[in-house]
């Protein structure tokens, strides 16, 4: 709101009118910008739980993501002090992953969005945890260095 009461000075000072955002709904692409520029899609290597999730620094953007995308909000309280929005259920992630099908991402982190399907394939099949030297066990490792190499 703050962003919006400069704009509003900035308009009044050109004689311009200001043109009120319209409410967010589902398949908007502006979250596919949004995220393209403050989100991130990660592995957690210890659990591998997948996570989608997008950092601000006031949590007024946010909040409107829950109601329509699904997730939580939390403060990190890391380096950043920032707010971040963030899905980790399957069903929840799955689903924005129809919605980049739609509003495709275009920054490089659309190379892990492209991979999430195989995610969930292989830990369906217990890949991560499957016998050493077994081709499950290489089809994880695989994948997970394709993963990584998109950092």
């Amino acid at each position: 709101s703050h962003r919006l009461l400069q704009l509003n000075k900035i308009c009044d000072k050109y004689n311009l009118k200001l043109v009120y955002p319209e409410k967010l709904v589902y398949y908007n692409g502006w979250l596919s910008g949004f995220f393209d520029a403050d989100g991130t899609v990660t592995i957690n290597k210890t659990n591998a739980q997948l996570s989608v999730s997008i950092s601000q620094k006031t949590s007024e953007v946010l909040t409107p993501l829950i109601n329509i995308y699904g997730g939580n909000i939390y403060i990190d309280n890391g380096k950043s002090k920032s707010f971040k929005w963030y899905i980790t259920k399957k069903e929840d992630i799955l689903n924005l992953i129809e919605y980049f099908k739609l509003n495709p991402s275009r920054s490089a982190k659309k190379n892990r969005l492209h991979l999430i399907p195989e995610f969930y394939r292989l830990k369906s099949l217990k890949a991560k945890n499957a016998l050493p030297g077994s081709l499950l066990e290489k089809s994880w490792n695989s994948f997970f260095n394709k993963w990584l190499s998109y950092n």
